[in-house]
């Protein structure tokens, strides 16, 4: 005849990480093990003890020439708010620019990083900056033009010098707790720039893209490519696209989505 006995085994797992993630957890296991009552004796199951974790020094710091005050110096100003937008004639040229080179080159990325002395959580909830670079090598001239992406929602933190908005990387208006339940983020359009079809755009992942105008830079508004795309106040998606339609969702579009300029088409994911 056998009989059930139940045998609890603590182990503790000590995870190997770097000092700064250092964790320790602790598990409970119950096991049922059948042992005979005679004539062979009561078996027990016996946990072996794990090793101690091993200590990991933190890393050297970064010699002087990789990481000093100068280079300090240059990255805070890199993340630093641009506070004047740039519309000017480039004078200073080293060398000479071919005649044959005529164009214009558009670049995006965070600017803004803050609101009211409120430093945003993350860069990359920075407000978009647009600039452009324009040459004409026959008339052996160079301009440059910078503007924020002057969305809706830029206008209305601008105007109340205040964060009004969530973000994808922690920045959100206060009290915290009026975040609760709220799906809708702001559109920074900060992070490429694409011409398509005669139509300059200003992408972001999480919505619809910013049309601009190629030579102001003035904002024109959300792209929806007559109607392929939907706008709405939300960034998320129900999976099924007419409750997405009534609840206000939008379509989402690829920051950096891939081109076929031969077949005259832009390709993308939408959601």
């Amino acid at each position: 005849m056998l009989a059930i006995e139940l045998v609890w085994v603590e182990l503790e797992l000590v995870a190997t990480m770097p000092s700064h993630l250092f964790a320790t957890t602790t598990f409970l296991a119950a096991g049922a093990l059948l042992v005979p009552r005679a004539p062979r004796p009561a078996m027990r199951m016996v946990a072996t003890p794990v090793p101690p974790a091993v200590s990991i020094s933190p890393p050297p710091p970064p010699p002087a020439d990789v990481w000093n005050d100068d280079i300090k110096e240059r990255w805070s100003v890199a993340y630093s708010s641009l506070r004047e937008e740039g519309d000017y004639e480039i004078t200073e040229v080293e060398g000479t620019i071919p005649t044959s080179l005529r164009g214009t080159v558009y670049r995006n990325g965070p600017g803004n990083f803050e609101r009211s002395g409120e430093r945003f959580a993350h860069i990359l909830d920075g407000d978009g900056l647009v600039c452009r670079f324009s040459i004409d090598g026959a008339a052996g001239r160079a301009h440059f033009r910078s503007r924020y992406v002057r969305t809706p929602e830029f206008l209305a933190e601008e105007e109340a010098d205040a964060v009004l908005y969530r973000n994808t990387f922690g920045t959100q208006p206060d009290p915290w707790w009026s975040n609760a339940g709220n799906l809708v983020l702001k559109n920074v359009a900060n992070t490429n720039i694409q011409a398509w079809g005669g139509k300059v755009l200003a992408l972001w992942e999480a919505a619809l893209p910013v049309r601009i105008d190629p030579a102001t830079l003035d904002c024109v508004g959300e792209e929806t490519f007559d109607g392929a795309l939907r706008q709405g106040r939300l960034t998320v998606t129900t999976g099924a696209s007419w409750l997405d339609e009534l609840a206000g969702a939008r379509h989402a579009r690829l920051a950096a989505p891939p081109s076929a300029p031969r077949a005259a088409r832009v390709m993308n994911e939408a959601t």
